[in-house]
């Protein structure tokens, strides 16, 4: 079976673009970047045709090529992708010194999201918005991200809020105010006892492991997502469960709970949520240069993807094992996962 999605397509041929070019691949990368434009313009479907462009502009600015990636951005007419999309290069482009790109679109971000009146959105794009600052002057967006929390409190629905509580917990800490930032994880935590479902119940505990997690909080972390696990057992066997599972297995891997993450991925019976719990765990050992038990890993999962009969899943992982490859230097493993990727959309 191969990948005959064009959006799946576009997705992973703009993404192996990116990786030939890491490798030093550069007209192969040119070739493969042009032909996942030239499919995205055959899109038919306004928003499916929009996320690709989003797509493009991130892939292309991943490759410091920003004026293609402009070029992309501006063809977005869905303010929320619009300014999701803009974070992005935000970021990619602060970190290529182009100091002045990033201050002209974070602006437009800004002015976006002061209009938006949804207030969910309008929370979601003002609190990211504040929290990309970081990249020029995080004082400039503690504003911006302290509105954000302000405007939670108009939501009625507990799950809602709660999301909502753990992203704005994660960008005060963005802008140094880590004292806020606890309060507002806090918040989070407490609107579960308001919440019935136990799907949501254990996806909220999931995503307040992942931001405490990722913002050096791993014990606090830890403990969240043991709770998760505890609540995910209640959860009869689907799609959802082994979805919020490999969440919190990924999570266990960036708190560096490695053995936790490696224990909630072999329960899951799906094999694309085993895996990509996996591979997350695998890329935080290569940060703590626990590079034998990563390859360990990362071979396992190469193993399973056998087992995959999505061929889209399967691309999807395989070009995830291809990442931590590049960053082991093993340059030759990644490159023949390139083509066993490539066979399947050609």
């Amino acid at each position: 079976m191969v990948i005959t999605e064009v959006k799946q397509k576009v997705k992973i041929t703009a993404e192996l673009a990116n990786q030939y070019s890491k490798l030093g691949k550069q007209e192969k990368a040119a070739r493969l970047f042009d032909k996942a434009v030239i499919e995205t313009e055959l899109l038919t479907d306004k928003k499916e045709q929009e996320n690709m462009y989003a797509h493009l502009a991130n892939e292309f600015a991943s490759v410091d090529d920003f004026d293609k990636a402009i070029e992309y951005l501006e063809k977005i007419t869905d303010q929320e992708v619009y300014v999701k999309t803009t974070w992005k290069l935000v970021n990619k482009s602060a970190k290529a010194g182009k100091m002045t790109l990033a201050e002209k679109l974070l602006a437009k971000a800004v002015e976006i999201a002061n209009n938006i009146e949804d207030p969910y959105v309008k929370v979601e794009l003002l609190t990211g918005s504040g929290a990309s600052f970081r990249h020029i002057e995080y004082s400039r967006g503690v504003g911006l991200v302290n509105e954000a929390y302000e405007l939670i409190a108009t939501l009625d629905d507990s799950y809602n809020q709660a999301i909502l509580y753990n992203e704005v917990g994660a960008n005060l800490i963005d802008v140094k105010e880590k004292e806020k930032a606890l309060e507002s994880f806090n918040r989070a935590f407490s609107l579960t006892n308001n919440i019935s479902s136990p799907i949501q119940i254990a996806q909220v505990l999931a995503m307040l492991g992942g931001e405490l997690a990722e913002k050096g909080e791993r014990e606090k972390a830890y403990e969240y997502l043991l709770k998760g696990v505890d609540v995910a057992a209640t959860i009869e066997e689907n799609e959802e469960k082994w979805a919020v599972l490999s969440e919190i297995s990924r999570n266990f891997g960036q708190s560096f709970k490695y053995e936790n993450g490696i224990e909630t991925a072999d329960i899951i019976k799906r094999p694309f949520y085993k895996v990509e719990g996996y591979i997350r765990v695998a890329k935080n050992m290569i940060k703590n240069k626990l590079h034998d038990e990563a390859l360990q890993l990362l071979d396992k999962s190469k193993l399973i993807t056998q087992e995959m009969v999505d061929p889209y899943e399967k691309a999807v992982v395989l070009r995830k094992i291809i990442s931590e490859l590049i960053s082991l230097k093993k340059n030759e493993d990644a490159l023949q996962l390139l083509s066993e990727v490539e066979a399947l959309y050609n």
